[in-house]
Parts: C-alpha cells; sequence; structure tokens
C-alpha cells in the first residue's frame, strides 16, 4: 500500500478508530476505579562489609564479586518462608507466608551491595510496619540462615526506614486508560482492514484500481437533495463541474467521427446511471448543442419524473409502430432545459427485449440523430437483462456507471468484460456516489479510453491510444 491508500484508510474509519479508543479508554477507567488501591512501602538495605568473613583490612577484587553475590543471596533469603513466618508473628497478623511473599520485592540497586525491599499493601502505614518487620525478622534469623557464627552484628544494615507512597501505586488508572485505548485503536484498524479486505463494492480514492485494475474516467461525489438535476440547479457545484468535464471526454473521444450516440448502463439498478444520463445531457445542452435524452429503460423508466413529464407514449410505442420515423418528433417532450429534448419511454404490452431486438432500433436511433446533435440512452443495468446489449447494437459507445457501495469488483469486471464481448467502444467508466471530501477528476490520468480501438488512426493520434482502459 502507498501513502496515498494509509491515509484514505484513515480518512474512512477515523470515527471507528477513535470511538474504539474512547470504549476503551472509559472501559478501563471505570474498571480500574473499582480496584482497590495499593500503597508500596520502600526500604533500602545495605549489606554490611565489615561484619564476619569480610573483615578484611584489604579488599580484593574476589570479594567484591563475592558481596555482590550476597547482596543477591539476601534479597532471596528476605523473601524466604521463615522470615515471613517471624514477620506475621511479629506483627500478629493472620496471614499465610505465601500471602506476604507475594506483597514484598526486592531490588539490587545497580550493581551495588544495597537492596531496595517494597511491600504494598492498601493500607500504606500497615506496608510500612510490614517493611520493618521483614527487616527485623531477617535480622533475628541471620545466623541461623547464613550459618556466619562469625559476626556480631547483623550484616544487613537499614540506611532508609520504610516509607509509604502517598498516592497509591496500583492501579495506575492513566496507564490502564492509555494501554486499553491503543488496544482498542489496534482492533478499530485491523477491523476497518478485514472489512475492506473482504467488501468487494466499490468506493472513493482508489478502490476502484485496487480492487478491478481499472481506472475511472472520472469520480461523481453524492448529490444531496431531492433534485439531482444538479447541473441545472447549481451549476457552480464540485459535482456538476465534473459532468462538464466528462462532457469533455465526449468531444475528446477517439472514433474517427463526432460521437452521435451514448448508452448509459451499469453492473447494477442502483449505481446511479439515470441521474447520470441526465445530468451529462444537461451539461452537453448547456453548450448550445440539441440533445436529445432517451429513456430506454422500458422495465423501470424514471427519467420523465427527474423532468417532470408524462410516460404515456414514448420510446415503447416508436418501436412497436415500425419506427415512425416521420412522426418521431412529435414524441419528443421539451424541457426545462433549453435544447434539451426528451423521448420518455412509454408503454407497450410486448416485451422489452421483443421491441429492441427488432431492426425498428436501428432506423429510429438514425432518425433520431439526425433530430439531434447527440443522442443519450439511459439503459436497464447490463448485469440483469439483455436490453443494453440490444441497444449498443444502434450506439456508437457505452459509458459504465459504477456506484460506489453499490457494485462489487466482481460486477464491474463481469460487465467491462460483457462490454468487450459486444465489441462495444467505451467512453470509461464513471465512479459515482463517491463519498470523499473532495472529488477530483482522475481524467488526466486516463482521459479516454476504449474497449474497440477505431479502424483508423484519428487525429488525436497516438496520446489517445496511450490512454486506453488496461484491465
Amino acid at each position: 500500500m502507498e501513502l496515498k491508500d494509509y491515509i484514505r484508510f484513515i480518512a474512512r474509519w477515523w470515527w471507528l478508530c477513535a470511538l474504539a479508543a474512547a470504549i476503551g479508554a472509559v472501559g478501563a477507567y471505570l474498571i480500574t476505579s473499582r480496584e482497590t488501591r495499593v500503597y508500596a512501602a520502600t526500604t533500602k538495605l545495605l549489606v554490611n562489609q565489615n561484619q564476619g568473613q569480610f573483615a578484611r583490612p584489604t579488599t580484593t577484587y574476589d570479594d567484591l564479586r563475592t558481596r555482590e553475590r550476597l547482596a543477591q543471596t539476601y534479597m532471596e533469603l528476605l523473601r524466604s518462608r521463615p522470615v515471613m513466618q517471624r514477620a506475621i508473628a511479629n506483627l500478629g497478623l493472620e496471614m499465610e507466608p505465601k500471602s506476604l511473599a507475594g506483597r514484598v520485592a526486592t531490588e539490587g540497586l545497580n550493581e551495588t551491595e544495597l537492596i531496595e525491599l517494597t511491600v504494598r499493601d492498601p493500607d500504606p502505614e500497615r506496608a510500612e510496619r510490614m517493611a520493618d518487620a521483614v527487616v527485623q525478622a531477617f535480622q533475628e534469623l541471620e545466623r541461623d540462615l547464613l550459618s556466619n557464627p562469625f559476626a556480631s552484628d547483623s550484616s544487613l544494615v537499614v540506611i532508609e526506614t520504610a516509607q509509604a507512597s502517598r498516592q497509591p501505586v496500583s492501579p495506575n488508572i492513566n496507564r490502564s486508560m492509555i494501554i486499553a485505548a491503543v488496544i482498542g485503536l489496534f482492533l478499530a484498524m485491523l477491523l476497518g482492514f478485514l472489512r475492506d479486505y473482504f467488501d468487494d463494492s466499490m468506493g472513493g480514492g482508489g478502490d476502484m484500481e485496487r480492487r478491478t485494475g481499472l481506472t475511472p474516467l472520472t469520480t461523481i461525489g453524492v448529490i444531496s437533495g431531492a433534485n439531482k438535476l444538479i447541473t441545472q440547479r447549481d451549476p457552480y457545484h464540485p459535482i456538476a463541474e465534473q459532468y462538464r468535464l466528462l462532457r469533455t471526454q465526449i468531444d475528446a473521444f477517439p472514433l474517427g467521427r463526432p460521437l452521435k450516440t451514448l448508452v448509459v448502463t451499469s453492473p447494477r439498478p442502483a449505481d446511479g446511471k439515470t441521474t447520470t444520463a441526465a445530468n451529462l445531457a444537461i451539461a452537453l445542452a448547456q453548450t448550445g448543442r440539441s440533445v436529445i435524452l432517451v429513456d430506454a429503460d422500458l422495465r423501470a423508466p424514471r427519467l420523465h419524473r427527474l423532468f417532470g413529464q408524462e410516460n404515456t407514449t414514448g420510446l415503447a410505442h416508436l418501436l412497436s409502430h415500425g419506427g415512425a420515423s416521420g412522426v418521431i418528433s412529435t414524441f419528443l417532450r421539451p424541457t426545462n432545459v433549453e435544447r434539451l429534448r426528451l423521448l420518455p419511454a412509454g408503454t407497450s404490452d410486448a416485451h422489452p427485449a421483443q421491441l429492441l431486438g427488432g431492426s425498428h432500433l436501428v432506423e429510429l436511433t438514425a432518425a433520431l440523430t439526425a433530430e439531434a446533435d447527440m443522442v443519450i440512452f439511459d439503459t436497464p443495468a447490463l448485469l440483469t437483462v439483455v436490453d443494453p446489449a440490444l441497444i449498443l447494437r444502434a450506439a456508437d459507445a457505452a459509458l459504465l456507471v459504477v456506484g460506489a457501495g453499490v457494485s462489487t469488483g466482481v460486477e464491474v469486471r463481469r460487465a467491462y468484460g460483457e462490454l468487450q464481448q459486444l465489441n462495444a467502444n467505451l467512453l470509461g467508466i464513471l465512479l459515482n456516489k463517491a463519498r470523499m471530501a473532495h472529488i477530483v477528476s482522475q481524467s488526466a490520468l486516463a482521459p479516454i479510453t476504449a474497449v474497440k480501438a477505431p479502424p483508423q488512426p484519428t487525429r488525436l493520434g497516438a496520446e489517445n491510444e496511450a490512454h486506453k482502459l488496461q484491465p
């Protein structure tokens, strides 16, 4: 993964990471705040160098090494069962020696003969008494424990008397909260990674390239509001600008002749192809061209609703009556967008595939291109019915609309492969409904793609050939 992939991952899952970290920290606080507070009493001891067998006028290196080992021996003896039993007896406590030994810790200080003895207990004063009692018990039992009859005094000298900490040493609420937050953050990132790994649906910011190897021609964000014709209601919106950029791709398409007819389809019905077809038609009409928008989705027509039209007559009627090329203009509905006319789907008792599969579609398409500079067909989903494949016979090119979070990578590859099998010219793939903070067109990376190369080199030359989409 590249750096931009990590940034996109964080941008997509930051809320889950923050939530998991917060839950972990709050949970740790609630748990640790109910735990018993434990205080530590510490005393510092010195192994006396002038007692017993070490009472010599000069000290050799071997003596120093022996004393260090002796200090290690003392640390173990301080926690021995006899010492624990004597300390418990001196304090008058009802406690097992093993329990007291679990509260006692000894540590040598920086390879010296100093020993630090620490006792932990919920009562700081009792912790101090226990620490002093352990040292006293060892001194009382020292001769027997070390079998050292030469010692006149104890070889363990108290340097600092036991003193308990003012603040509890356990539980450490701050540390527990930090650890729990980090664990929660890690689990959230792992969950997000697994979700992205097993989720094959398209998203913004490089998901299509990563999952399918296909680069989108452009990326369209989510259009808010009930009115989806954003190129008309808000021409200065960034999404409207993306449709205008898509319009330039139509002008530069390497077909060898002007592109007159375009099929807009998608792998699945909810990818947003109808909204794309309508906004693209408006963007083309805004340049002064005559545009006809055809609702070729005879199974579930929607374009008439977007433009506030009726669906009584339209494409189905023309196809069922042999094309009716002489009366096409009477079926075209003017819209509130200048130079944009709509041909609704209409109604018919015949099966849609039967209507679209006849020879009348080619004749009707030729008649429509004579009426306008550009004809755009909104068709059903490519992977659900045969209708788009039938319409593509009469069209110059196709635009594949992929909905972010709708179509999966497998479906996108299937749709792309089907367009290849149909020998269709592919204008490109439009990634729709992408939830991105800033929608950036990718046309500069892969501006023009085609499944079928033009028969002869066009005026765009080799530059456009390099832009073909590579699966």
